[in-house]
């Protein structure tokens, strides 16, 4: 008995199928045959399988379900029908893409400490280094613009960078500068503009009037 190669292309977190043709000798056609499948992984299941004779050759299809929780990755298998055992054939899942990386960091402004955090968004399947600044000034100047690249790494193997076609900092279009060849692992940067004054206190001389300004006054609005 053959398997033959996977037709129909799996990836974690979505169910579907996958077929195979098997093609048997010494086997009774004409019968639905429950089949027997060492390696099935978690989340998968196999059909049963109708042997018929199709031209002068007995074959059957056989179908693998999975539920989209099988883990990404490339199983080893093999078929047991009618106590006739197969040769090994692979069962693969694809990694899930991610399409879309967004994540958040404190912006520069005239006088602040460069911040290293990085916040993913919610639902994000990655998390997020240590933010470098560039130039590394400390504080940040009123002067220039400041860059911040940051490195992402896929949560767990089910999961790849590989084919990542949106990323934004703080909601702005970032560059996506590297994916590593694995796909875990993906490096972002955005250039910020010119940083703004950040004031966390204000002193008035004299209490604000509403009848009077004088050139040059800052007037306050409620």
């Amino acid at each position: 008995m053959t398997v033959g190669a996977q037709s129909g292309t799996l990836t974690y977190g979505t169910a579907g199928d996958a077929t195979y043709t098997v093609t048997t000798t010494n086997i009774l056609t004409g019968h639905i045959y429950t089949v027997s499948i060492a390696g099935l992984p978690t989340g998968a299941s196999a059909s049963d399988v109708d042997i018929e004779l199709n031209g002068t050759i007995d074959s059957g299809t056989l179908t693998i379900h999975s539920n989209g929780s099988t883990p990404a990755g490339t199983y080893s298998l093999t078929l047991t029908i009618d106590g006739v055992t197969s040769a090994s054939f692979d069962f693969t899942i694809d990694q899930a893409t991610i399409t879309n990386a967004a994540v958040d960091v404190i912006a520069p402004s005239i006088g602040g400490i460069p911040d290293t955090n990085a916040t993913p968004a919610a639902g994000s399947h990655f998390t997020a280094g240590a933010v470098s600044w560039s130039p590394a000034d400390n504080p940040f100047k009123s002067t220039g613009q400041y860059t911040a690249t940051v490195t992402l790494t896929v949560s767990n193997g089910n999961y790849t960078f590989t084919g990542l076609t949106n990323a934004t900092i703080n909601g702005n279009t970032a560059t996506v500068v590297n994916i590593s060849t694995t796909g875990d692992k993906a490096t972002l940067s955005y250039k910020f503009p010119a940083p703004t004054m950040y004031y966390t206190t204000l002193s008035l001389s004299a209490s604000p009037s509403d009848e009077q300004t004088y050139p040059g006054d800052v007037v306050l609005t409620a």
